[in-house]
């Protein structure tokens, strides 16, 4: 098997993971929406973080050794947009609970604010990843 090949099926995999992530924060944070802790559910959510850690690690390695995103990420304009709104929407979580947290801190309210970024970095995470392996598919 040719050294590209290897780099795409891992970056293929990186995507996986990345969705697969992405399915589990959409799932956490519907439950916190509801004021439920998605701790009862999935006690092991703690390994979302650690593996939302592993997938940004290399993205983060990546923008040092290149000094700028934009020579490293080229996604089309439909990825950018998605994040550029999914970042807005976890400004508003954010937002939000600053000011509830100065009111009356909940279980739910905290698990709302981080879900929400954890969509944000998973599907930065997946686009990055997938954007890589089609530079990767034009460049061989």
């Amino acid at each position: 098997m040719k050294a590209h090949e290897v780099k795409r099926r891992i970056l293929r995999a990186l995507v996986g993971a990345s969705l697969a992530g992405l399915a589990i924060a959409i799932w956490a944070h519907i439950v916190a929406l509801s004021g439920r802790d998605p701790r009862v559910g999935f006690r092991w959510i703690w390994i979302v973080q650690l593996l939302l850690l592993c997938l940004l690690l290399p993205i983060a390695l990546s923008v040092f050794r290149a000094r700028t995103l934009r020579e490293l990420f080229h996604p089309p304009r439909w990825m950018r947009l998605t994040i550029f709104w999914l970042l807005m929407y976890y400004g508003v979580h954010f937002y939000l609970f600053v000011f509830v947290a100065a009111e009356h801190l909940t279980s739910a309210a905290t698990w709302r604010m981080f879900t929400a970024g954890w969509i944000l970095l998973f599907a930065f995470a997946a686009a990055f990843y997938n954007a890589t392996s089609k530079d990767e598919r034009v460049r061989k």
